[in-house]
């Protein structure tokens, strides 16, 4: 079981973050997306088999978003709502 951010939150909240909680969430997710942006100093490239990389380019320099408005991207809006579409993704 490969869960991309176990590292990162069971080392920083061990004491809500457990195995339990990753193998629950690993079971209910049928795909990974991973957005990011070179000016996010939290994202990063996560190099894990069978998940879709989206680089997010930064194209106002004077509007630098780091690590908030992943939601507000159409590449990744796009990318949920063609697994939500019925027959095709897990949420069908």
């Amino acid at each position: 079981m490969r869960i991309p951010l176990k590292s990162l939150y069971r080392g920083c909240f061990p004491a809500y973050f457990h195995d339990q909680f990753f193998l629950r969430g690993n079971n209910r997710v049928g795909a990974w997306c991973n957005g990011w942006r070179q000016t996010d100093p939290v994202a990063t490239q996560m190099p894990i088999s069978g998940a879709q990389e989206v680089e997010i380019p930064n194209e106002d320099p004077a509007d630098v978003r780091g690590h908030s408005y992943y939601w507000n991207e159409e590449a990744l809006t796009v990318w949920v709502q063609g697994r939500l579409a019925p027959g095709e993704g897990s949420a069908s």
